[in-house]
């Protein structure tokens, strides 16, 4: 990923969190093209234990020069950052009216997506 000195620090974490989901919902799709051709053997664990396995060794590796601590702390950031998106959007179905006239409230309010 390459750093984007025009963002903020918010910024920068929602583009390094919408590169990491691009990159789990690569390998993901992956793995559930593996399985529906038969190619993974009964007993394989479900794709969320595959994928916290390959990327723990993953990180284990590439983030050796960093600390503890400092591994902890990105993950209760990432964690904090993934409940308030889960907080803060409704999913909202492609045929629901759109014309609604937006109520006057902190922007901080819920988003429809």
């Amino acid at each position: 990923m390459d750093a984007q000195p025009d963002l903020d620090a918010c910024g920068a974490l929602a583009e390094a969190l919408l590169q990491s989901g691009g990159q789990i919902a690569l390998v993901v799709g992956h793995m559930a093209e593996f399985s529906s051709a038969g190619s993974a053997a009964v007993e394989t664990p479900g794709f969320r234990a595959i994928l916290r396995d390959i990327a723990t060794d993953v990180f284990r590796h590439s983030l050796s020069q960093t600390s503890d601590e400092q591994i902890r702390a990105a993950a209760a950031v990432v964690t904090r950052a993934t409940d308030a998106l889960a907080d803060e959007l409704v999913l909202v179905p492609p045929d629901a009216p759109m014309n609604r006239p937006r109520s006057p409230g902190p922007r901080h309010q819920r988003r429809p997506l």
